[in-house]
């Protein structure tokens, strides 16, 4: 397999350095790992210029194998109220957010030369990189909770990938995957810990910036982080480049029982009543991989984590429908969030997957 020569994954926890690789996942020291940003060009002195795009570190050549056509995805207003934006992917070729970040992997998979990707997902994630597998002509593997929705798990089977349903907690499926990456000498895309996934993801706020320069929130669920590390990394490199001064305030929306990044958040106790499972179940993972990460890189932002109840998350999805957004209950509990911490500020909330993915 080979290498890529232009740029090192560099360990979030030690510092250390080390080639792009199929096989590696984590440093040596057990961090994860991160790769360098790519700030757009410096924002001109005179000003009036346009955002550019998001630069990624794989070629064109390999993302023109993979893409589906990502991006742009629609910001809408709510029922025209000026001061809340949607941003709608939603409506992504997969339905989640999560192709922006299947995108770039498949397309370092391709620039890799390998011949299969594996991933643990709850679902979204794993269509989304099956799909993209599937487009590039590349096997996938999918180890998938044996509790995620049934509508998800016809969808991945539908691109052609293998799937592995995975008993106990969200985390064994993770465990699975990363064995199978290891014997098989698989890409292991995992949306959580490859960070080539967030340098997909990052394109979200490039996106809104872009259409919306006065944004001052930025709602987002929260469960592995992969679209939250994204956006973090957008922040650095538009800010590192001059092309915006003032931080966002963040609303971390995350469900009841499974609060990962509160203050109070003990991640060693069982997670909420056995007796009421989570509706969003896209953002119920009790101790993400990159949990001490996000914790970190939050330090110096005005972030608030606010926790949601299966009911306000019910009573979310169906205002969303009733003004013609059509979303899955993780989306839902970001609207929730919304509706509990609502500013005048311009604000624009992540609705991240579409309401067809699960069942009523």
């Amino acid at each position: 397999m080979n290498s890529t020569a232009e740029v090192a994954y560099r360990c979030y926890h030690c510092g250390n350095e080390s080639a792009v690789e199929v096989t590696r996942v984590t440093c040596d020291c057990g961090g994860g790992l991160d790769l360098p940003p790519r700030p757009p060009a410096p924002r001109p002195a005179t000003g009036g210029a346009r955002l550019p795009g998001p630069q990624t570190w794989v070629p064109g050549w390999a993302l023109e194998r993979a893409t589906l056509g990502e991006r742009p995805t629609p910001l809408l207003r709510f029922r025209n109220d000026a001061d809340v934006w949607l941003k709608c992917d939603h409506l992504l070729p997969t339905g989640s957010f999560k192709d922006r970040g299947a995108e770039v992997v498949t397309g370092l998979a391709v620039q890799l030369g390998v011949e299969q990707m594996v991933v643990d997902s709850s679902g979204n994630a794993a269509a989304a990189l099956a799909a993209h597998a599937a487009r590039a002509g590349l096997r996938c593997t999918v180890f998938v909770p044996a509790g995620a929705s049934p509508n998800k798990l016809r969808q991945i089977a539908a691109y052609g990938a293998h799937l592995q349903l995975v008993q106990g907690p969200r985390e064994a499926a993770g465990v699975a995957a990363r064995v199978f990456a290891e014997q098989h000498d698989a890409l292991y895309a995992s949306h959580a810990m490859n960070p080539y996934f967030h340098d997909g993801t990052k394109s979200w706020l490039y996106e809104v910036l872009a259409e919306l320069p006065q944004t001052r929130t930025l709602v987002i669920p929260v469960g592995s982080g992969s679209l939250l590390l994204g956006v973090l990394r957008a922040i650095e490199e538009l800010a590192n480049s001059g092309w915006i001064t003032n931080l966002p305030r963040l609303v971390i929306a995350q469900t009841a029982g499974y609060a990962s990044l509160s203050p109070a958040a003990d991640t060693s106790s069982p997670p909420g009543p056995p007796n009421e499972p989570p509706l969003a179940e896209g953002i119920a993972l009790r101790r993400p991989a990159r949990r001490e990460q996000i914790l970190e890189r939050l330090t110096g932002f005005d972030a608030t984590v606010c926790v949601v109840d299966n009911p306000a998350i019910l009573a979310a999805q169906r205002e969303l429908a009733l003004g013609g957004f059509y979303v899955e209950p993780t989306s839902a509990a970001a609207w929730a969030a919304w509706r509990q911490q609502r500013t005048t500020e311009c604000t624009v909330v992540a609705l991240t997957g579409h309401g067809l993915k699960v069942n009523p």
